[in-house]
C-alpha cells in the first residue's frame, strides 16, 4: 500500500533502512508504524520519525518494511497493531526548545572525529565521538583528534551510526539536544521534518588531555613542562596526494591488507607496506621528519586510512610537532584542531 505521493514520505522510507531491520527473523524492528500525523521505525537503540500533516489521511497501521535498496513504498499491511509497536511517544513529545543548531561547520567536523574511533567492540567507550566543550574528541587509543568550537554542548559521547552519518552529510536545519539516554536529533530533508534518536554511550571516556604535550598544538593550553617541542617540515598537499594515488590504486583487497607506514629514517619514509609478506607497494620520502631523539624500532607511526584520506590529505596543515613526551607526532591544522598519532612499536 502506498500512502501519498511526497518527497517527506520517500525520503522517510528511503532512510528508515538504517535504523529498521530488513532480517527474516520475527521481530517489530522488521516494521514502519503509521499513527495520526507520523512514521516510526526502530531497532530498539534507535528511533526514526517523520512528521507531516498529511499523513493523517492515510490508513493508521504498522507495514513491513521493503527490502529494496531505495525502500520507495510500503509493502502490505501486518497483523500488528498501532498499539503493540515499540514505544515512540518520548520522541513525538520530547522539548526541543532549548536544542542546540548544529553549523555546516560543526557537522564537518563530527564527521572528520568519526573517522578516529575505536572499532574494538571490548572499547565501547571510545566507539563514539566525544563532546567535552568546547572541544569534540574521538581516538581510537593510539590515533586522537580534537577540534574547538563546540560551547554548550554537553558531556556525552555519540555512536557512529548510517543515519547520523546521513544527517550530518545531508540534513538541513539539524537541532541538537540530550534527553535520558538519548540524544535527539531534529532536522529538515526534501523539505519535511524529522526527529532522530539514538542511546548515548554509558562509559567514562578517557582523560584525553593527559596524553597532549605542552605547546604541542595551539588548540588547548596546558601546565609548562619540561619537555621541549621540536616542530618538523609539513609535507605540501601534493606529497600527500602522491603516496594516496599509490594507496588508493591497489583497491580494496590489497588495502584491507596494508599498512601505511612513517619511519623515522635518515631520509624519512613514508611507506604503503603489505602487512604480512613485508612488501613495499608504494613510497614516499618526507625531509624534515628525522630528529635525533628518534628512535626507528620505537617511534615507526601506523596510520590507518580514515585518517589518512582525512589528517594528510583534505585538511590542510599548518604545523607538525613533535616531543619527547609519549613520542608522538601532532598534525595541527589551520582550522585550529589537531591529530595526535601515537607510535607502535614494531614487532
Amino acid at each position: 500500500m502506498k500512502l501519498i505521493e511526497k518527497d517527506g514520505v520517500e525520503a522517510f522510507l528511503e532512510l528508515a533502512g538504517y535504523v529498521g531491520s530488513v532480517k527474516n527473523n520475527v521481530s517489530l524492528y522488521n516494521y514502519i508504524c503509521k499513527n495520526k500525523d507520523t512514521l516510526a521505525v526502530t531497532n530498539g537503540k534507535e528511533f526514526f520519525m517523520l512528521f507531516d500533516k498529511a499523513l493523517e489521511n492515510a490508513e493508521d497501521g504498522v507495514y513491513e518494511l521493503a527490502t529494496s535498496k531505495a525502500y520507495k513504498k510500503l509493502a502490505k499491511k501486518a497483523t500488528i497493531d498501532v498499539d503493540d509497536f515499540p514505544e515512540t511517544n518520548f520522541l513525538v513529545n520530547a522539548d526541543l526548545s532549548s536544542a542546540l543548531p548544529i553549523t555546516k561547520s560543526q557537522a564537518e567536523k563530527m564527521l572528520i572525529a568519526y573517522t578516529f574511533v575505536s572499532t574494538d567492540d571490548t572499547r565501547q567507550y571510545i566507539e563514539g565521538v566525544h563532546f567535552d566543550e568546547p572541544y569534540i574528541v574521538a581516538t581510537d587509543g593510539r590515533q586522537l583528534y580534537a577540534s574547538d568550537g563546540f560551547n554548550g554542548f554537553p558531556n556525552v559521547t555519540l555512536p557512529h551510526t548510517k543515519m547520523l552519518d546521513t544527517i550530518l552529510k545531508k540534513g538541513e536545519n539539524i537541532n541538537f539536544a540530550i534527553y535520558e539516554k538519548y540524544a535527539l536529533f531534529e532536522f529538515s530533508y526534501f523539505g519535511s521534518t524529522f526527529r532522530y534518536a539514538l542511546q548515548t554511550i554509558d562509559g567514562h571516556f578517557p582523560n584525553w588531555k593527559n596524553v597532549v604535550p605542552e605547546r604541542h598544538t595551539n588548540l588547548i593550553k596546558m601546565e609548562s613542562s619540561q619537555y621541549p617541542v621540536y616542530k618538523l617540515t609539513a609535507p605540501n598537499i601534493n606529497e600527500w596526494n602522491n603516496i594516496h594515488a599509490i594507496y588508493k590504486k591497489l583497491g580494496k583487497a590489497v588495502r584491507d591488507y596494508a599498512k601505511i607506514a612513517i619511519y623515522p629514517k635518515e631520509n624519512s619514509v613514508v611507506e604503503v607496506k603489505n602487512e604480512y609478506d613485508d612488501m613495499v607497494l608504494g613510497e614516499m620520502k618526507w625531509y624534515g621528519f628525522k630528529n635525533e631523539y628518534f628512535d626507528e624500532e620505537q617511534n615507526t607511526l601506523y596510520i590507518n586510512e580514515g585518517f589518512f584520506n582525512h589528517a594528510l590529505t583534505i585538511l590542510p596543515v599548518h604545523f607538525i610537532a613533535y616531543t619527547d613526551f609519549i613520542h608522538a607526532i601532532v598534525f595541527n591544522y589551520i582550522d585550529n584542531s589537531f591529530a595526535l598519532v601515537m607510535p607502535m612499536v614494531k614487532q
